[in-house]
């Protein structure tokens, strides 16, 4: 019982430590849908004039029109300059690019220029200068913007992406003091998690089942959970028997690329507080460490 005040602590340290970090791409619903209307929006601007700054159908500049079309479309924000949506978005092969998707151009030394993929090498994009300017539809086999290409990059999920979260992993449990080894037995969890936009962010609720075995005592704990994503690293469940904690996935490796977000082997550690029903020699609250390997296939 004196552990438990240590643990609670810990955690309620670890929970304020926690900034959860919401990167690209947005979370959206319905992507293929999400996608269609991003173009049909940026095609809907088209003739507006240029305007250094300008965010509005009175006049954009290239950053700008991106900002305006994402919030309209998605009610989120995204960076405000050309290199702030370079560094921000999920950088793909041109064969792998679908309307919507960002194409990032070198005008000036550095990553100066953005446009909105249209399907067909065709791109929109509010020019400032040229034959042309405002916004209008440019095409990548064009000399002067093939030459200046520098990536494009994803905001939105691919179109056949769901959001969907399948995961299993597989745990080393570690501690309590009152086992004769720091190793006293394994764990499984299964868990289904959605993708859900809140504003500029994204959470990632779900429910899953957790299978604790001990094999020292023989005991065995299956526990009903629901969990919560509160970015891509960190999430906290609870459930019944009375079980709650923290898990966090420090490494992550992207074993899947292209339409499914998932394929993912991550390292996994878990701090769990569970209550015993006091028939036992346990302590009625007893903390627990876990550690182990997580895949993940997204849908």
């Amino acid at each position: 019982m004196r552990q438990v005040p240590l643990y609670l602590s810990i955690f309620t340290f670890l929970l304020f430590l926690i900034a959860p970090v919401f990167s690209s791409p947005l979370a959206v619903i319905r992507p293929s849908e999400t996608r269609d209307a991003i173009v049909a929006a940026a095609q809907s601007y088209e003739g507006s004039p240029y305007v250094y700054g300008g965010i509005t159908a009175s006049g954009f500049d290239c950053s700008g029109l991106v900002y305006r079309i994402f919030l309209q479309e998605t009610g989120q924000a995204v960076p405000r300059t050309a290199y702030g949506l370079y560094l921000w978005a999920e950088p793909i092969r041109l064969l792998d690019m679908q309307p919507g998707d960002l194409l990032f151009f070198n005008t000036t030394g550095t990553i100066s220029h953005v446009g909105i993929f249209i399907g067909d090498d065709r791109f929109i994009h509010s020019a400032s200068e040229g034959p042309e300017t405002g916004v209008i539809v440019s095409s990548l086999d064009e000399p002067y913007w093939k030459k200046r290409f520098a990536g494009a990059g994803r905001v939105l999920p691919a179109s056949n992406f769901r959001g969907i979260y399948v995961s299993n992993a597989v745990l080393g449990l570690l501690g309590p003091s009152t086992n004769p080894t720091l190793l006293y037995g394994f764990g499984e969890l299964l868990s289904i998690s959605m993708d859900i936009p809140v504003g500029t962010a994204k959470i990632r609720p779900g429910i899953g089942v957790l299978f604790n075995w001990n094999y020292y005592s023989g005991s065995v704990l299956l526990s009903g959970l629901v969990t919560f994503g509160l970015s891509s690293q960190f999430a906290v469940f609870a459930g019944w028997p009375v079980i709650a904690g923290l898990a966090w996935e420090p490494l992550s490796l992207r074993l899947k690329k292209g339409p499914l977000r998932g394929g993912t082997l991550s390292i996994i550690g878990m701090g769990t507080l569970s209550a015993s029903d006091g028939s036992g020699t346990e302590p009625l609250v007893q903390g627990t460490l876990s550690v182990g390997i997580k895949y993940t296939l997204g849908f």
